[in-house]
């Protein structure tokens, strides 16, 4: 009797523990996020649940997401020439920043556990003009500027300029005799006519 009161008690033991691991997990819950851009012509916009290389740009892009309550979802944008992301907004007129252009990411607070009906987040992304800087270079021989617009969302600084060589691999010299310079190196970034070095 002892014996089968024990295994009928052990049998409900292992039922309880069964029946908490399978019901008492974690809830599911539901988002998605929208991102478009204020002024098509301005840029274009793109939104994954992953870190992407390539990036699909349009005016718009939409992206769904599932787990805990807080979700996020990977931000790119792509300024048109001479602009920079300034910031996203989830107002369309622009008013209140909500994320800042050097952020790469946004997290959604999910509250819906229907998947038919997701927690709803659209951002727009707002562009603003590069600073109007102009380059040269001293001795376009040997070296070329150039701008080059910033990588999604790497705006740390608001305008990338490069400086690159051009020098050809053998130098003649008067007397005809060909050398291999090593000597040409970049010095530095100057204000026009000044040799103050920025």
């Amino acid at each position: 009797m002892l014996r089968k009161s024990l295994i009928f008690i052990s049998f409900i033991f292992a039922f309880a523990l069964a029946a908490s691991a399978g019901g008492g997990g974690s809830k599911t819950y539901y988002s998605k996020l929208t991102v478009k851009t204020s002024d098509e012509k301005k840029g274009k916009v793109y939104v994954s649940t992953k870190s992407t290389n390539s990036p699909a740009y349009d005016t718009w892009a939409s992206a769904d997401n599932s787990g805990d309550d807080k979700q996020t979802y990977y931000l790119y944008a792509q300024p048109a020439e001479g602009l920079v992301l300034d910031y996203w907004s989830t107002n369309e007129n622009g008013s209140g920043r909500t994320v800042e252009g050097t952020a790469t990411t946004y997290a959604v607070s999910a509250t819906s556990e229907d998947q038919n009906n997701p927690t709803t987040v659209t951002l727009y992304a707002f562009f603003k003009d590069t600073p109007p800087v102009s380059i040269s270079v001293n001795d376009d021989v040997i070296g070329a500027v150039t701008f080059s617009n910033p990588a999604n969302n790497v705006l740390n600084k608001s305008l990338t300029i490069v400086a690159s060589y051009k020098m050809p691999a053998k130098w003649t010299n008067t007397e005809g005799f060909n050398v291999t310079s090593k000597s040409v190196k970049f010095d530095g970034w100057f204000k026009k006519d000044t040799k103050e070095c920025v």
